[in-house]
This record gives C-alpha cells, structure tokens and sequence, in this order.
C-alpha cells in the first residue's frame, strides 16, 4: 500500500465569501498537496470588507466532528483558526491536550474589517485571557498578527523591527514552542517583515528570524492569515522543519497575492487566487 496523502485538520469558522476561514485552509492544503478534515466552529455572514453576523455552533457539536475526523483519518498536524466562543474554545483545548498533535493557532480574534470575530457573552478579555493561559501553552507555533499580539500580550502595538522582535520574543515566552508574530499589518512599505521566535535546539536561548518578501500593491488580501497558517501546517505535515515550513507557506501566500487580480471578482478586499500555479 503506497504511503497515504498527509492530512490537517482544520478548526476554524466558516466565511460565506470563501476568502478566509475553513474555506481558505482547505483550499490551501488542497493547493500544497495535503488533505484537510473540516470542523467548522461557527458560520459568519461575510462579504467583501464586512461581516454582517457570527453564529457559533455548540461545543459538542465542534466535538462531535473532531471525534468524527481523528477516528477516521491519519491527522498529522491541526490548525486553529476562529473559535467563536469560550465554550469552543476549553473544548477544543481539552481535544489538544488529549491529543498531543501537533497544532498551528492562528489566534483570529478580528476580521480584517475591523469586526469581533469573538460571539462569547463573556466578552473578547474573557477569551483573550483564555488563550493565552490555556490555548498558547498547547501550540506548536502561534500565528498572531500585530493587534492579536498587543491582544494577546497586553501591551500597545509594536511599530519598529526591535519592537516586532520583541513581541515576538514575549509570545513565544507566554509558552509555545515557537511564534511567528505577522507584519501584514506593519507601516513598512516595501517590505511585508514576519518575526519568528523560537528556541534553539542547542542553546536553548530564543532566537528570531526574519521572513521578508516585497510588498505587493494590491486591493485584495481577504484571507491572507488564514492562508499562511494553513501553509504552514501543510508544510509540518508534509515532514518540513518549521523554519522550512514557514519559507515555504510565504512562497506561496506571495504568489496567491500577486495573482488575486486575475480572479477579477470585485473590485476590493477580495479573495487570494489559492490556485494560481494550476490555472
């Protein structure tokens, strides 16, 4: 029996645009030759540039197609992607904890519109503190963006490469293996710079790379956090170091960015071209 295709599974919201969210990972894995399982945890209400509702699903629902993929499929590696919620959220970190997978958490508390991406009464302090004392400890790598990581750290933005070192560096300190603190969202205009801390193998100290590719001019870029972390997860499941990993899934978020345009579906915020190497 030849050796079977890697596998992900996905956790994440479902966006009715199809740009980010579970729409965006199995698209993704799909492009980078890996299988993704789904769990949907909520379904939003998105069109380009805003996000007109959030309907979580119940916990045990989540459950229930957790239990439902792993019994079933040879999952390598999960990516976390929107929860929802604070009942999703203990859910979903008692199944990591259980499991001891592999996990890439992308921590999307706000859409790129600006939205909440968080439905909990309890409200977004609830769950960012819930991620960081229970969620961050169990990751493999976190993929916060700059306001996830003030979020997240409780401290103001970063707005200079030795501030974005440093964050990255105190993510990484909150207990992950590693953190990749995102500079989509930085004042640099030539450069989209993405700081990965991690601990060195030898040493033990916490080192920082940096991932820079140009920044391109484009009106589109719906989905793009979604996008790289599931590369980065297809990346780990295919057998790639981290470090690997994470060149490669900016490889390919760059090259679905420069060719966003070619899908021509609207005129702004629109989708990444997932599949610009095939067609």
């Amino acid at each position: 029996m030849s050796k079977h295709c890697p596998v992900v599974l996905t956790i994440a919201g479902s966006d009715s645009s199809a740009g980010a969210g579970i729409q965006a990972d199995i698209k993704t894995c799909g492009a980078m030759g890996v299988f993704a399982c789904s769990v949907v945890t909520a379904v939003t209400a998105q069109s380009p540039g805003s996000v007109r509702g959030i309907y979580p699903m119940p916990a045990s629902l989540v459950m229930d197609q957790i239990e439902a993929a792993i019994s079933a499929f040879p999952v390598a590696v999960v990516k976390l992607g929107m929860l929802g919620n604070l009942a999703t959220a203990e859910a979903v970190a008692d199944f990591l904890q259980r499991s001891n997978l592999p996990a890439v958490i992308d921590p999307v508390l706000k859409a790129s519109a600006g939205a909440n991406l968080c439905a909990d009464s309890a409200g977004i302090d609830s769950v960012v503190a819930f991620y960081r004392e229970h969620l961050v400890p169990l990751a493999t790598l976190i993929t916060p963006n700059l306001q996830e990581a003030s979020l997240l750290l409780g401290a103001p933005l970063a707005n200079s490469h030795l501030s974005y070192e440093q964050q990255a560096k105190e993510l990484q300190m909150l207990g992950c293996s590693a953190a990749l603190l995102k500079g989509g969202h930085s004042l640099d205009q030539r450069l989209c710079t993405d700081y990965l801390a991690y601990r060195d193998d030898d040493s033990g100290e916490c080192c920082v790379q940096a991932f820079s590719a140009a920044r391109l001019q484009t009106p589109h870029g719906h989905g793009t956090g979604c996008t790289l972390a599931s590369a980065i997860a297809a990346g780990l499941a295919q057998g790639l170091t981290l470090r690997q990993a994470v060149a490669a899934a900016k490889n390919y978020l760059q090259n679905t960015l420069m060719n966003a345009e070619r899908l021509a579906l609207v005129p702004n915020n629109g989708p990444l071209h997932h599949f610009a190497s095939f067609w």
